[in-house]
């Protein structure tokens, strides 16, 4: 059993133009020199419907809730709504993606043109390198939050001759 470290103290501060300030941690010892020590942490929380969005191609919209200019290094939040009888491009990229299901009902179309049934609650993990799109098959929006890796949005996806 190795030595417990004590807690952080945590000093909270209140909403502060639309970011909320969380916890500056004043932490007397780390054994995790990743961790950061001393410096603010900061919670952001907004409603992602006032984000602009732009039009990657017609029919679907992004928003992009979370990413680096929001101080997250890893990973980008992306919220698309792919609106009635309309498609995300069939493409493959290097990167992995995760999709979760917010709305609607659609199916997803893999590398062999399958389409599997999607709507609210589903999941769909996506490797690097496969191919693949969406497909909006009901009435209303799509809406699907897609996580990727940061910095993978700068790196060239591969559009293959067949639409979805």
């Amino acid at each position: 059993m190795g030595v417990k470290s004590r807690p952080p103290e945590i000093d909270c501060n209140h909403h502060e133009n639309g970011i909320f300030k969380i916890c500056i941690a004043k932490i007397a010892s780390l054994s995790d020199p990743h961790k950061l020590k001393g410096e603010e942490f900061l919670m952001k929380i907004r409603d992602y419907r006032d984000i602009p969005t732009t039009a990657p191609m017609p029919g679907v919209s992004k928003r992009v809730p979370i990413g680096p200019e929001e101080g997250a290094p890893n990973f980008i939040m992306r919220v698309f709504e792919i609106s009635p009888g309309h498609t995300s491009p069939d493409h493959a990229h290097a990167w992995e993606h995760e999709i979760f299901v917010l709305a609607g009902q659609g199916s997803a179309r893999d590398k062999d043109g399958k389409e599997t049934p999607i709507g609210e609650g589903t999941t769909v993990f996506i490797p690097g390198g496969e191919n693949h799109c969406l497909i909006n098959r009901g009435t209303d929006d799509l809406r699907i939050i897609c996580m990727i890796p940061t910095g993978a949005e700068e790196t060239q996806q591969i559009a293959l001759p067949r639409s979805c």
